[in-house]
């Protein structure tokens, strides 16, 4: 039970049972009117919950058309400034839903615990 890494186009993604998801590592701009349809019915076909999606912030509003919502974002992770985001679209309800909210914030208190300054 091993997820697998396919391309289309500049896009690279991870699909598997073992994860239950497709997370696209590397998105191709160019391919996004292409690849939204082809994750959707990859993510239909095999049963998976959620598509995951790095990105640059250019790709935000595509994503979000295709019902998508902004979990996180990176600051300056690209050239010139840009910034990622994790664009991520649920197929299962039970996946939209942190399963250990608890765990999440003691765990998120530890880190800006730590934090030093920027």
């Amino acid at each position: 039970m091993e997820d697998r890494i396919d391309r289309l186009g500049d896009t690279v993604f991870q699909h598997g049972p073992f994860n239950d998801r497709i997370y696209v590592m590397q998105t191709g701009t160019a391919d996004l009117p292409e690849l939204l349809p082809y994750l959707e019915k990859l993510a239909t076909k095999r049963g998976y919950g959620k598509v995951i999606a790095k990105c640059p912030t250019d790709c935000e509003a595509m994503f979000a058309s295709w019902g998508a919502r902004c979990e996180a974002r990176i600051p300056d992770y690209y050239d010139a400034g840009r910034d990622a985001l994790f664009m991520a679209r649920y197929f299962a309800d039970d996946r939209a839903d942190e399963r250990r909210p608890d765990a999440v914030a003691d765990n998120l208190a530890i880190a800006q615990a730590k934090a030093g300054e920027p």
